[in-house]
């Protein structure tokens, strides 16, 4: 039976509650408005199977990336509609498609009507357009597992897509059950900031709709409409007609400022995380490449990482116009890659206070009180300024 501080460590990517044959676990909402797995014990057979898949549980140690990256590439998609609306370089788009193309299945994260960001499954290319966009909230697995182990088992290919623990779930649990199904999966992770409650954004959308009189209907919070990849924009579009635009960075939607800019309501785990860096579990990682917005690169650029031979075959196989890189590049830029985050000191006030939404209006003050520098530096347009001179 499954049982560890789940507060502390638990990553809630569901897989011992899709793997239990006897239905004792469920996965139930804590107090922050995170999901976290509650054992029956009375049901409990001991069949050990939680155990096995668990991410936490079965971790790699960190690996020496020289002696087992198969290959690192810079990829910009050529097809800027899908740059447009794509976080970076629109890789994950394009090897979505080749899979689709190819008769294989997309799982991944997409907004449903409620804009809750869960995990499905499409096999066509409306789908992978849903599965654009950064969703900046912690999706909810389901039983996307089970889903993609029946395809699996129906001679079906899958690419699953999602935070590296949720990508590592999905291998264990591959290779507790069907390991000679792997060659039909690939699994892609993306560079994980962190994961923010659920709660906290249905508590944002909540005092979103009082304050502007409409609720929000999609959000885009990398949009590129207005500036390019460069200077992206948080988009809100709501049922009256209207759409506003924030920076996503500084001074941003109080939603992304509070949750990505300051982690004041990031998942425990994600500050020790057990599945960053490399992971054999993981075929393929995608992220930003921040340094790049000219050329190619100005609707974005996407930096690729082959964890596995399966994985790079894979990434070859989709995708042409890769540029080789390298990964000590890459982890100078986007230390996400393998670095866990800072909580904030101020995590437990903001998940109590924001029990009231109307907080929102006041949660500024949980910022560092370096913040209200910045945000005068951004007004009078010089915090870019100093940033480059800074270096």
């Amino acid at each position: 039976m499954i049982n560890f501080d789940f507060d502390q460590y638990c990553s809630g990517c569901g897989a011992c509650f899709n793997v239990c044959p006897v239905e004792a676990i469920i996965m139930r909402e804590n107090d922050e408005g995170f999901l976290m797995p509650e054992v029956e014990s009375a049901k409990c057979i001991h069949c050990g199977r939680c155990e096995q898949v668990c991410p936490h549980l079965n971790r790699e140690k960190f690996l020496d990336p020289e002696k087992v990256l198969k290959a690192v590439w810079l990829y910009s998609s050529k097809n800027d509609t899908a740059k447009m609306k794509s976080p970076s370089g629109a890789a994950c788009f394009d090897l979505g498609q080749k899979m689709i193309e190819s008769g294989g299945y997309l799982a991944g994260c997409v907004w449903n009507k409620q804009l809750k960001a869960v995990h499905q499954i499409g096999c066509d290319m409306d789908f992978v357009m849903k599965t654009q966009g950064s969703k900046y909230v912690q999706s909810e697995t389901g039983f996307i597992y089970k889903k993609v182990i029946e395809l699996l088992k129906g001679d079906g290919s899958v690419l699953f897509t999602g935070t590296p623990c949720q990508a590592a779930a999905m291998h264990n649990i591959v290779m507790s059950s069907c390991k000679n199904r792997r060659d039909q999966l690939v699994t892609l992770g993306v560079i994980c900031h962190g994961v923010s409650s659920p709660a906290i954004w249905e508590s944002y959308k909540k005092y979103d709709t009082e304050r502007v009189g409409s609720p929000i209907v999609t959000v885009n919070f990398r949009d590129k409409s207005k500036e390019g990849y460069k200077k992206s924009y948080c988009r809100y579009d709501y049922a009256d007609g209207r759409t506003t635009y924030l920076p996503t960075f500084l001074p941003s939607s109080k939603y992304i400022e509070a949750t990505l800019v300051y982690n004041l309501s990031i998942r425990n785990s994600c500050c020790h995380c057990d599945c960053k860096g490399i992971n054999r579990g993981v075929d393929v990682i995608v992220g930003d490449w921040y340094a790049e917005y000219q050329g190619e690169g100005k609707l974005g650029t996407s930096c690729i990482v082959a964890n596995t031979e399966h994985g790079k075959e894979f990434v070859l196989g989709s995708l042409s116009g890769l540029r080789k890189f390298s990964y000590k590049q890459i982890l100078q830029k986007n230390a996400m890659i393998e670095k866990s985050i800072e909580p904030s000191p101020n995590r437990s006030i903001f998940l109590e206070r924001i029990k009231d939404y109307h907080y929102w209006d006041k949660v500024e003050e949980l910022y560092p009180p370096k913040y209200k520098y910045k945000k005068l530096l951004v007004k009078f347009g010089l915090f870019d300024l100093l940033k480059r001179f800074i270096g």
